[in-house]
């Protein structure tokens, strides 16, 4: 009998120190998954506020894409402006340019134009001018020649009227001296008229 109680007793002993056991265990496990349960509220809440921060970031970036939208659309538009007016501004600049071109090609034209009349007309008065040298020098040859003749006729002439003087005096001794004067005047006279020819047309060349 005593036997059987202590059996009893030392079973219940033992499982009295298994359950305690089995209690630390599972208080242990308990603190664990508490431990891990308050580590995961600790991150989601963590992860809410970051939610809520990115929730806030996305909606600002919301608006300010639908802003950026609104200025990219009324860039567009005075883009598109800017352009027309710039190829309107092309096309006149093209247009005033070739206007230019066209005016420059006439104005080149005339010009060439008028330095070949010009030309043409260098060559005619230099052709003229020599025309008109060799007719002033054979002018001046002809003229010289015929001052030659005029002096050697006027020497003559001069020879035969001191000539037909001296017969004069021979023949008439008593001829006044007032008309050899005279006579020797009118001679000179006739000489001064006909050497001066030469000279004047000399100066007029």
């Amino acid at each position: 009998m005593l036997d059987w109680i202590d059996g009893d007793r030392a079973e219940k002993e033992q499982q009295r120190l298994e359950y305690e056991q089995s209690e630390r265990v599972q208080k242990r496990q308990i603190a664990e998954h508490m431990a891990v349960a308050k580590a995961m509220q600790s991150e989601k809440d963590a992860l809410q506020t970051n939610l809520s921060s990115m929730e806030t970031e996305i909606k600002t970036c919301l608006r300010r894409q639908d802003e950026l939208t609104a200025q990219n659309t009324n860039l567009s538009k005075e883009l598109d402006k800017a352009t027309s007016r710039l190829e309107e501004s092309v096309h006149q600049f093209n247009i005033e340019v070739s206007d230019m071109k066209m005016a420059t090609l006439k104005e080149r034209s005339e010009s060439e134009h008028q330095v070949k009349d010009l030309k043409e007309k260098v060559t005619e008065l230099k052709s003229n001018a020599k025309t008109l040298t060799a007719t002033i020098q054979e002018l001046r040859q002809r003229i010289s020649s015929i001052e030659k003749d005029h002096l050697e006729q006027i020497r003559m002439a001069r020879e035969d009227e001191w000539g037909k003087i001296s017969s004069l005096e021979v023949e008439k001794g008593n001829a006044s001296t007032t008309e050899l004067i005279q006579c020797i005047e009118a001679m000179a006279a006739y000489s001064h008229t006909h050497t001066a020819i030469g000279p004047a047309f000399w100066r007029n060349s």
